[in-house]
């Protein structure tokens, strides 16, 4: 008996005769190589920009919300310890501290630094493994942000620019270099399942690209894949 076009199934054994044809079509496909349905559309995303530079096969960005500050990691400033305690000069715009504190004195560093490998980069104590293989490093010191608040700056970082709705870092990466399998996403986020980062989705979103350039997101480690 039909009823709103839902056939009413009888018994468990026409039940499982009907699902298994159904899953059985799915293992044919998979194992054929072959689409079911709409062979003829390729996968958009398997394409990948024409005569672009580089070679890269996959990147992997690691974006560690509340970490050291590059103050205390690589960028080392020896007059801080000898101006420690006094005001700033004058040149300088008199600052005001996050719990409304005017002019403040200088701080004085508590790292110890080394310059490491060839390149001399300076690192500090707090990274005595990256002290090791300081020539692999590419330390970029032009990083800026326009935002005046964690949810600009976060939201700066991934995807370029203050305001939501533009695409993350991951996208692009998806965009640019293509998927080579529709068995795997091609952009994966996993994240600190303890909390959420700031702006959420809005950090690893597809923003104005097409959905599929979009991440598929995991709760277990605090990292952004790209792969």
């Amino acid at each position: 008996m039909r009823c709103n076009n839902i056939d009413k199934l009888h018994s468990r054994r026409e039940l499982l005769t009907r699902a298994g044809c159904g899953f059985g079509a799915l293992a044919y496909e998979a194992m054929s190589g072959e689409r079911l349905f709409g062979a003829e559309t390729a996968n958009p995303a398997s394409q990948k920009i024409t005569n672009r530079l580089g070679t890269a096969k996959n990147v992997i960005w690691l974006f560690m919300e509340g970490g050291p500050s590059h103050i205390d990691l690589f960028d080392y400033k020896p007059a801080v310890n000898e101006l420690a305690g006094k005001s700033l000069p004058d040149s300088f715009e008199k600052p005001v501290l996050a719990m409304g504190e005017i002019n403040a004195p200088i701080l004085e560093c508590k790292r110890k630094w080394q310059q490491c490998g060839e390149s001399g980069l300076w690192i500090s104590d707090w990274l005595p493994h990256h002290q090791q293989i300081a020539d692999e490093l590419c330390v970029i010191r032009s990083c800026v942000s326009d935002g005046i608040n964690h949810a600009g700056g976060v939201c700066q970082m991934n995807t370029g620019a203050v305001f939501g709705g533009r695409p993350s870092l991951g996208a692009w990466v998806s965009y640019g270099l293509g998927n080579p399998t529709e068995s795997l996403p091609t952009f994966v986020v996993m994240k600190d399942s303890s909390s959420m980062v700031v702006n959420g989705v809005r950090a690893w979103g597809s923003g104005f690209m097409p959905s599929m350039h979009q991440a598929s997101c995991s709760k277990r480690v605090m990292s952004h894949c790209v792969t």
